[in-house]
């Protein structure tokens, strides 16, 4: 009996190892049309240093007008087309910063502290009227900071970051709360706390500009200030009790599954995650970065791959920004901005690994052997002297994988592969694990079990 395994529809962690296996990461799934089966799995795209004039991590990053603005050390940094990077002001501190610009103005919020870059020359707010901020977000000519620790929110006077008016701010009223970072979607003011989200309208009037929606109140905040990111028209954010929401209407849906909620609950800060979103061949990816791991949500498949660098449980990439016709990313690591690049199947010259493990192939309960494990590859190597290899192990129970076998993926030139594995023994549920850590392409195509069903 020859089984089609279904590829990639399932990421996370099982409460049972028996229960699924099933794990995608630096993979995503292809969609396709309803009834092919099995569908393609890809690889990721690799990271190409782009500039790397930093003197240390970026701490934030900004894309205004197709202009780069990344604040690393000690200073804000402008990066041009060519990524070479110049100083705009001085920034003090270690810590994440958050940033908005308006088109002429960049302004940003580090240690409560308000700096601005106005094209020339970056300097401290020192308004007596602007408290210590959390956040910032620009909306209609007004940068609106929230309050350090509060549930106030305030904003600058109309096109000027530098000046401020006492009577400019309000507080959230629906529930009492302590306001994270203001977000903007199509015009309107969001303020994420840390239990909730409310919405403001700029209604235009003399004394506040802003003033609250009546019916768009949201029972669940945001887990940190930068684990939310607007995208295709709505929101998507790590929550306060640690699901995955993405906001239809009024409404914030849950979009993790219990197995990607049993990861996030293992990762011991959440506030620290980063959420980004990027399209890649027509996939639009939200991704959540955290110190202890990534998680990643193909909105095209709906599906949950991770992301993981060489060494590490999670991914090196942190702040995103489209510009210049690249998709770029900070380095944790390094004061490095790297690119995404197709053709590139490393991560600066380390190894990208490609994990998949499948799910289990059963047969109604009974055992049976497995004679063969075929799986179908799309490499075109393109080299005449990398002999690169894929490996399959086998699990019985989820938790031990062994049998590793290596296997040839193709020679120069050959663009498909059948790559045979051979018998894998017997049992009731068995299941497999892909790896590829060569730098080529990854497209596993399919994977078919041959099994005999051994019958009293």
């Amino acid at each position: 009996m020859r089984l089609p395994l279904p590829l990639g529809k399932k990421a996370g962690r099982a409460k049972v190892p028996m229960e699924g296996v099933e794990r995608l990461v630096n993979g995503y799934l292809e969609s396709v049309p309803e009834g092919k089966e099995p569908t393609p799995v890809y690889g990721t795209p690799g990271l190409v240093a782009w500039s790397t004039g930093l003197p240390g991590p970026p701490r934030g990053m900004l894309e205004m007008t197709d202009r780069l603005f990344v604040v690393a050390g000690t200073n804000l940094y402008e990066i041009a087309a060519n990524g070479v990077a110049s100083v705009k002001g001085a920034i003090p501190g270690a810590d994440r910063v958050a940033m908005a610009g308006d088109g002429v103005h960049v302004v940003i919020v580090s240690a409560g502290l308000i700096y601005v870059f106005d094209g020339a020359s970056t300097q401290v707010v020192t308004d007596p009227d602007a408290p210590e901020a959390s956040g910032v977000a620009w909306v209609d000519g007004y940068f609106v900071f929230t309050e350090r620790d509060t549930d106030v929110f305030f904003a600058c006077e109309l096109d000027d970051p530098l000046n401020f008016d006492a009577l400019d701010f309000a507080s959230a009223e629906w529930k009492p709360d302590i306001l994270i970072t203001p977000i903007i979607l199509r015009r309107t003011l969001f303020l994420a706390g840390k239990q909730t989200i409310e919405a403001q309208q700029n209604t235009g009037g003399v004394d506040f500009p802003f003033q609250r929606y009546q019916d768009v109140m949201v029972d669940v905040g945001f887990a940190g200030r930068e684990a939310g990111v607007v995208t295709n028209d709505t929101m998507y954010f790590l929550a306060s009790d640690r699901t995955v929401r993405r906001l239809d209407g009024i409404t914030a849906v849950r979009i993790s599954n219990h197995d990607i909620e049993r990861q996030i609950k293992t990762w011991p800060n959440p506030e620290q995650t980063i959420a980004t979103a990027h399209v890649w061949e027509g996939h639009l990816f939200v991704t959540f970065r955290n110190p202890a791991g990534t998680i990643v949500f193909d909105q095209s498949t709906e599906l949950w791959p991770e992301r993981k660098s060489f060494g590490s449980e999670t991914w090196r990439a942190t702040f995103y920004a489209r510009c210049f016709g690249h998709d770029l990313f900070a380095d944790s690591r390094t004061g490095t901005i790297f690119r995404l690049d197709a053709n590139t199947h490393t991560e600066a010259g380390e190894p990208l690994i490609f994990e998949m493990t499948t799910p289990y192939a059963y047969a109604q309960g009974l055992d049976f052997s497995v004679d063969e494990v075929e799986v179908i590859a799309q490499t075109a190597v393109g080299s005449l002297t990398l002999d690169p290899k894929i490996t399959l192990e086998t699990t019985k129970d989820g938790e031990v994988f062994a049998h590793r076998i290596e296997r040839r993926m193709g020679k120069f030139g050959e663009r498909t592969k059948r790559i045979s594995f051979g018998p894998q023994g017997s049992a009731d549920a068995m299941a497999f694990r892909l790896t590829i850590a060569d730098p080529v392409r990854r497209a596993i195509l399919g994977v078919y079990v041959d099994i005999d069903v051994e019958r009293d």
